[in-house]
């Protein structure tokens, strides 16, 4: 089995080479490695040339352009893989018993912090190990993956189609198989960047359709999710023995708010 694997990317010279190199050097039998990228500035172009990758230039958002990538690939299962993603070596061999099993078959990642911040990876790591979702890096069924993301192009999505895709996953019994064995590193390198990602996220966010965003549906209930983040961080705190991850939490509601209304 060979996957065609779509890389979105937007100015990601920072940790595409090491993506990329990653990628080759696994036990994954690569195809066509089609870069769409958002008018990068930064030599994104470069280094996906070096790797002999297609590429691909146009102004979608994230969630359209992993359709449009989708479109593009020719194998039956496509490989969806984030720029700032490194997988490890065995990616494939782990996963490939549940491939033809699943629509989705995935691991999960790690944040790469500073050593100073290494509480906080810790708690997002345990996150992802009790929670489906990120299309970071995941082996996808091609004809149902455009199927079921057909409608983003209408709504011109950008970020929150993986929590939407999960969902219509839960709801129509499609099969996705997570294994926690399998950890990509997410290069990251600062909280910061953590936290203008999830401005990004939410501003993205307000074409999708998804379950819990409760505040939309049922306004008197806008002050709990106001509060949702800085009382997770202040379990946490407790939880993990560290005072950071209640500043973390907080300044990562003021980020996700302010990318929704402003």
């Amino acid at each position: 089995m060979i996957f065609d694997v779509v890389v979105c990317t937007k100015n990601s010279a920072l940790t595409l080479d090491a993506c990329l190199n990653a990628l080759f050097s696994s036990d994954v039998p690569v195809g066509d490695v089609i870069i769409v990228d958002k008018n990068s500035e930064d030599g994104t172009i470069e280094i996906g040339e070096k790797y002999g990758c297609t590429i691909v230039s146009n102004d979608l958002g994230l969630a359209e352009a992993r359709r449009y990538g989708a479109s593009l690939c020719n194998t039956e299962y496509f490989i969806t893989l984030d720029s700032d993603i490194v997988i490890p070596l065995n990616f494939y061999s782990k996963l490939k018993p549940y491939v033809k099993k699943n629509f989705i078959t995935k691991g999960i990642y790690f944040n790469v912090l500073p050593e100073k911040h290494r509480k906080i990876a810790e708690r997002d790591y345990n996150w992802m190990m009790k929670n489906v979702g990120s299309l970071d890096c995941c082996i996808v069924h091609r004809d149902t993956f455009l199927q079921l993301s057909e409608g983003w192009s209408k709504k011109g999505m950008d970020a929150l189609e993986d929590t939407e895709l999960f969902q219509k996953c839960a709801e129509l019994d499609i099969p996705v198989h997570q294994d926690v064995s399998v950890v990509s590193k997410h290069h990251v390198f600062s909280i910061v960047r953590i936290w203008k990602q999830t401005s990004w996220y939410a501003k993205g966010t307000k074409n999708a359709v998804v379950k819990g965003r409760f505040f939309k549906d049922r306004p008197y209930l806008f002050p709990v999710e106001i509060l949702a983040f800085p009382l997770m961080g202040l379990f946490e705190a407790f939880r993990w023995r560290s005072w950071k991850l209640l500043a973390y939490q907080t300044a990562k509601m003021l980020f996700w708010f302010k990318g929704y209304f402003l």
